[in-house]
């Protein structure tokens, strides 16, 4: 504490981690707020098929052009290029799923693909928390 105020410290690691998420919070809800709408737009406009392939070749390049940023500005324009990719991904099999079901039968239909997407995402930090494990336990000389 410093003279009468109360003033938290952080740790700088701490510090830039807790600005890290603030940030990754800012973009994740700005992705969900007007990526999702333009992406359902773009959905209803071109085919529900028609968006998921194009959303999978933008998060390829945005995977294979992330080794390549070299500073601030290449990264978010990676990321953005992710983002915009993701939206396209995720609005297309949900508003697939909504046009192939029935009117009873949709909301059983959406919660099983929420589910099984949150089932894949568990499996796969599961594989890799795994893998690291495993590759932490052989000692290399």
């Amino acid at each position: 504490m410093q003279g009468a105020g109360l003033a938290a410290r952080l740790e700088p690691a701490v510090e830039g981690g807790v600005r890290a998420q603030r940030h990754r919070l800012r973009v994740h809800l700005i992705r969900q707020v007007v990526g999702s709408q333009l992406s359902a737009r773009v959905s209803d406009r071109f085919g529900r098929k028609l968006t998921i392939a194009p959303g999978l070749a933008l998060v390829t390049a945005a995977l294979c052009g992330l080794p390549l940023a070299s500073d601030g500005l290449d990264l978010v324009g990676v990321m953005a290029c992710w983002a915009a990719g993701g939206c396209l991904v995720s609005v297309g099999p949900t508003a697939l799923v909504s046009d192939l079901s029935t009117e009873a039968d949709r909301p059983q239909a959406l919660g099983m693909l929420r589910s099984f997407g949150d089932m894949g995402l568990l499996l796969g930090a599961g594989k890799r928390s795994w893998r690291a494990l495993a590759c932490e336990a052989v000692a290399i000389p």
